[in-house]
């Protein structure tokens, strides 16, 4: 309960009154319409900086996940904000100058203790998904050449696909723990060969308050 001091001098001596504050609670009218919003950022990808009463709903945001960051629409928040950046340099490469795939944990908007880790999946030409990098919100991301995710095998000359999606781990908020990594990206043994698809991490103290699957953006 908030309270809030005023005076006033009424007479020779100064009297002190006290007000106690009713906690603010948003309206149901309101807590819908952010839930709205908030699943049209997920589903559709909107941006939500061009929704005009975008303001008072991150005013919502803020409090719901202070407040209880474990709350169903405190959770769609995270959600929504949390996206990863996935680019491929040098479309057109050789084995020697082979593209690199870069990984960036970017969020939509800003949430305070915001806390996610993204293992970033990738299917070439149709075949098994396997690991190829990972993100962790707000540390950083992993980039790394294509010839360490696949073999010169399947890398042969010709036009290649490569299919993208994201496996998103959301964590509390109140238990901070940064996910670690036996290298810097993840995909080379001790005697430094490639493992291809399977970085070397350790998520096992990472508190997780929600798992899902989404393509890469």
């Amino acid at each position: 309960m908030a309270q809030r001091f005023f005076s006033s001098a009424l007479t020779a001596a100064a009297t002190i009154g006290i007000v106690a504050l009713e906690p603010h609670t948003a309206s149901a009218q309101s807590v819908d319409r952010l839930r709205d919003v908030l699943t049209q950022i997920i589903e559709k990808k909107i941006d939500p900086e061009r929704e005009p009463d975008w303001s008072g709903l991150r005013e919502i945001v803020a409090r719901s996940v202070r407040e209880d960051p474990t709350s169903d629409i405190a959770v769609l928040a995270q959600r929504a904000a949390a996206t990863v950046k996935v680019e491929i340099s040098q479309p057109v490469s050789s084995l020697d100058t082979a593209a690199s795939l870069g990984i960036e944990p970017r969020p939509r908007f800003q949430i305070e203790g915001l806390h996610y880790v993204v293992a970033v999946e990738g299917s070439l030409d149709g075949g098994a998904w396997r690991t190829v990098g990972w993100a962790d919100y707000p540390d950083g991301g992993c980039g790394t050449v294509i010839t360490k995710l696949f073999s010169r095998v399947e890398l042969r000359p010709g036009l290649h696909r490569l299919d993208l999606r994201a496996n998103f781990f959301l964590a509390d908020p109140r238990d901070r723990h940064h996910t670690s990594f036996e290298t810097p990206c993840g995909f080379l043994t001790p005697d430094g060969t490639p493992q291809y698809g399977q970085p070397l991490a350790d998520f096992s103290g990472l508190k997780v308050l929600f798992q899902e699957s989404r393509a890469a953006e």
